[in-house]
């Protein structure tokens, strides 16, 4: 039997997306990317969501392209609404990929390759395309519950800070993200967006790193528990907060979910400490991070 350190860190692997998974997410994404470069004037695009911030979990079902158009398009756009230029976005993708393989949102476009399988989505992956307009130090992205159909977003800063982040944490704060993004999936993500769970980890894992995973981890939804209902702020600054989609509701749903994780947490490491490593493992497994945790 491994020990619960052992489990860790083959878990700690278990969550890294597979090179064929990348391959196919580097392919997928640069077909993409010629395509709308054939059809508009892009001075950049870049990878950004939780792939540019290498949080990405397996497996891996979706990357984030923020295309920034030229400053010559930005006289025909910013006038109208910003669903305009989205479905303008829409239209070269569906010529390429076909009409049920597109789907134009309020803030993105998607492009979906692959069918799920009978009870798993696992085979899905998409490529998620957000339009952009250079805005000094920060992009004006569609966003149509704003008074003007746009919204700051500065994806460059989201990566600086994690990798700020991750240095403090001697490159483990990658890592712990990942097992609390999968944690959260497990539970059907009381803290939603996933990436509300990286804002709060910004905050709440505070280095240095105590020397073991299962200690941050505790130490995080402890403090999660506490704070779900806090409002969490943009970490760049520019953006609406990122806790805008949690409804009274949702937090307070939340709260009791991060208790009932904290409470397996906490049998986990009792079981431990008392020499049943079985029980710990099967703890870890069934009640905080699901069948990607290792008993073997």
């Amino acid at each position: 039997m491994i020990s619960v350190a052992e489990a860790f860190d083959k878990f700690k692997s278990r969550l890294e997306p597979g090179q064929r998974e990348e391959d196919d997410a580097i392919r997928r994404r640069e077909r993409v990317k010629e395509v709308l470069n054939e059809n508009f004037h892009l001075n950049q695009v870049i990878i950004t969501g939780s792939y540019g911030r290498w949080t990405k979990i397996k497996p891996l079902r979706d990357v984030d392209l923020l295309c920034i158009l030229d400053e010559k398009e930005e006289g025909h756009y910013l006038k109208k609404s910003s669903r305009v230029l989205i479905d303008e976005f829409a239209k070269p993708l569906k010529n390429e990929y076909g009409d049920t393989k597109v789907k134009a949102y309020d803030h993105c476009v998607t492009v979906t390759f692959g069918e799920p399988s009978e009870g798993d989505e696992d085979g899905v992956f998409s490529v998620d395309v957000v339009p952009a307009f250079d805005d000094g130090e920060a992009y004006k992205i569609p966003d149509a519950y704003h008074p003007t159909g746009w919204m700051k977003s500065d994806p460059e800063k989201h990566k600086e800070l994690a990798t700020k982040a991750n240095k403090a944490m001697d490159g483990k704060w990658v890592t712990l993200v990942k097992m609390i993004k999968k944690c959260n999936a497990n539970h059907g993500k009381p803290i939603d967006p996933s990436f509300l769970a990286e804002v709060m980890a910004l905050q709440l894992i505070v280095p240095p790193f105590s020397g073991g995973y299962k200690y941050e981890i505790k130490s995080f939804f402890a403090s999660a528990a506490q704070q779900i209902e806090n409002t969490w702020p943009d970490p760049a600054g520019v953006g609406s907060s990122v806790s805008d989609q949690m409804t009274s509701a949702k937090k307070t749903a939340a709260k009791a979910t991060l208790k009932t994780i904290c409470e397996a947490i906490d049998r986990a490491m009792r079981h431990e400490r008392e020499g049943r490593v079985g029980d710990a493992l099967s703890t870890w497994r069934n009640g905080v991070f699901g069948n990607m945790f290792p008993l073997s």
